[in-house]
């Protein structure tokens, strides 16, 4: 609202340059470390449907689909049915030491 109009002629425009580079033998250990790490694992496969059983019948139906394009045309039509996993199976990495002193509560 009112910071636009009041800085819209003062303020430049902005420019980004995006540079896309190889990461050093280091830093890709440092990534790869990190993406294996549970927490992680927790967050990046917490939207995707539970396995666990009770999503069976969506799975026996999604392994009928031939193609790539029936296979996320399905998901689509049919997320609002799936339970992911973060409602069913996963749950916060607590700490099992978490009442002692200087323990955080997540591990």
């Amino acid at each position: 609202g009112t910071k636009k109009i009041v800085l819209k002629d003062d303020l430049k425009t902005k420019d980004e340059l995006v540079y896309f580079c190889e990461l050093t033998d280091v830093q890709k250990r440092i990534y790869e470390h990190l993406m294996e790490q549970p927490d992680f694992k927790l967050l990046r496969y917490s939207k995707t449907p539970c396995d666990c059983g009770v999503n069976r019948d969506f799975f026996l139906a999604y392994k009928k689909m031939k193609t790539q394009k029936e296979r996320i045309d399905f998901q689509r039509r049919h997320k609002d049915e799936v339970i992911s996993r973060k409602e069913c199976c996963y749950t916060i990495p607590v700490n099992p030491r978490r009442k002692e002193p200087g323990q955080p509560l997540i591990d």
